[in-house]
Order: structure tokens, then C-alpha cells, then sequence
């Protein structure tokens, strides 16, 4: 919870010197969590590789759950069925996931009109 704390909500208060009045002007600056520059550009690639990331382990968990229910299904029609359902789900949402970078591709060339490299 610190690092949390430390990392992204700490707020640096600068006191400025006294002016003529006595005033205390404060400055309170926030600063950018995802680094110096950074975009919603940066921001959507790095939620969709953490995303690519753990959905390759649970792709792997969901193969071999599918395969397990489709060896096991002993002559019965209807769990051999269930697991080939499982796997084609399991394909299709991995195929979704990996067009993810493409889709911000996709939006960033219809906002901006052109594609950064």
C-alpha cells in the first residue's frame, strides 16, 4: 500500500518564498504515473500486452481443461461436444485478444487520420 501511495498519488507541495503581501502561495503538482510523455497511446498498449500476458497462461489452462473433458468423455457424444465448444471459445477469444493492438491501431489512424509506425 505504500509503494501504491508513493508511486502514484504523492502529490509535491512546493511553498513558494513570501511575496511583499505575506502571502504563501502553494503549488501542488501531480505527477504523470505512466512516465515523462506518455500518451493513452502507451496506456492501451500496456493494458493490452499485461492482457496478452496473462491470457496465454489461462489459454494454456483452458486447452488442456478442454482436452481433459474430450478424453474423459467416454463415448458420450455430448461432453465430446462440450469440450470442442470449449476449445473453439477458448481460440476465438485468444484471436480477439491478439487483434486488440490492431483495434488501437484501428481507432488511433480514425481519430488522428494516419498511424503512427
Amino acid at each position: 500500500m505504500y509503494w501504491l501511495t508513493e508511486k502514484f498519488l504523492k502529490l509535491t507541495i512546493n511553498t513558494a518564498h513570501a511575496d511583499s503581501v505575506g502571502s504563501n502561495p502553494i503549488t501542488i503538482s501531480l505527477p504523470n504515473p505512466l512516465g515523462e510523455g506518455a500518451t493513452i497511446e502507451t496506456l492501451l498498449v500496456r493494458i493490452i500486452d499485461f492482457v496478452v500476458a496473462i491470457s496465454i497462461p489461462i489459454l494454456t489452462i483452458v486447452f488442456i481443461y478442454a482436452a481433459f473433458i474430450m478424453l474423459t468423455a467416454g463415448g458420450k457424444e455430448d461432453k465430446y461436444t462440450q469440450g470442442r465448444k470449449i476449445l473453439l471459445y477458448a481460440v476465438i477469444g485468444f484471436a480477439i485478444i491478439l487483434a486488440g493492438e490492431g483495434i488501437v491501431k484501428l481507432i488511433e489512424a480514425i481519430v488522428v487520420g494516419e498511424a503512427s509506425p
